[in-house]
C-alpha cells in the first residue's frame, strides 16, 4: 500500500514522500489461542489422570489378591506339614486345624478371616477360604482346594 506524506524540514520547505506499507508481522500467539490451547492441555490431563487413577486402584486390587492367595498357601502348607502319621490320618491333620476359623488370625490384610474346612476322609478333600476388606469397603475372598491322603 501506498501513501503520501508531506514532511515538513525546518518549518519552512515541505517534501513529499512517498512511503510504501508493509502489512505487520505478527509474533506471539493471541489471548484466544493460549486459551484454547490450555483448554485443550487440561482436558488431556484430566483424562490421563482419570486413566492413572483407575491403574493406580487395579493395582492395589490385585496386591491385595495375590496376598490373599499367598495367605491361602501358608495356611494350606502347614496343614499338609501336619501330615506326618499315615495311621493317624485324616485325624491328625484335622486335630491340628481344626475346621472353622483360624485362631489365631494371621492378620496380613484388613479385616481378614481365614477358614478351614474339610471334606471326605480318603483323600481328604481341604479347602482354606481368606476373606478380606479392599479399601473400597467390598469384601472380598480367595479360595484355595487341594487333595491330602496318607501318603
Amino acid at each position: 500500500m501506498l501513501k503520501m506524506l508531506r514532511h515538513s524540514y525546518l518549518g519552512s520547505q515541505n517534501l513529499d514522500i512517498l512511503t510504501v506499507s508493509t502489512p505487520r508481522i505478527r509474533s506471539g500467539f493471541t489471548l484466544i489461542e493460549m486459551m484454547l490451547a490450555m483448554a485443550i492441555f487440561a482436558f488431556v490431563l484430566v483424562g490421563w489422570m482419570s486413566v492413572m487413577l483407575h491403574s493406580f486402584r487395579l493395582v492395589q486390587h490385585s496386591d491385595m489378591r495375590i496376598e490373599a492367595v499367598n495367605e491361602a498357601q501358608t495356611v494350606m502348607n502347614l496343614i499338609r506339614s501336619a501330615n506326618t502319621d499315615p495311621d493317624n490320618f485324616p485325624e491328625i491333620v484335622t486335630n491340628a486345624f481344626p475346621a472353622g476359623v483360624l485362631s489365631p488370625a494371621r492378620d496380613t490384610l484388613p479385616g481378614q478371616v481365614v477358614t478351614i474346612s474339610y471334606q471326605n476322609t480318603n483323600p481328604l478333600t481341604v479347602t482354606v477360604a481368606v476373606q478380606y476388606t479392599e479399601n473400597n469397603g467390598r469384601t472380598q475372598t480367595e479360595t484355595l482346594s487341594t487333595l491330602l491322603s496318607n501318603f
